[in-house]
């Protein structure tokens, strides 16, 4: 899958608040630096539905963005 069917399958599950499709795309690569915003918000939705691994990238995903500068 390239970058830009990836976001678009990022986008699509989050608005649908599916927490184990979100917590399947971050396994699938890298947290991009341009789309941890939209990550935090899909991973938020995982942490909550207990999608297992959603914490320790949720975790990850907090510490880029601290990193950035949030």
């Amino acid at each position: 899958m390239d970058a830009k069917e990836w976001r678009t399958e990022l986008r699509v599950a989050v608005h649908r608040a599916d927490g184990r499709a979100v917590v399947a795309l971050v396994g699938q690569a890298l947290m991009p630096e341009d789309a941890l915003q939209l990550l935090g918000d899909g991973l938020l939705a995982a942490v909550s539905q207990q999608v297992e691994g959603a914490a320790e990238f949720a975790a990850a995903c907090v510490e880029a963005l601290r990193q950035r500068g949030w």
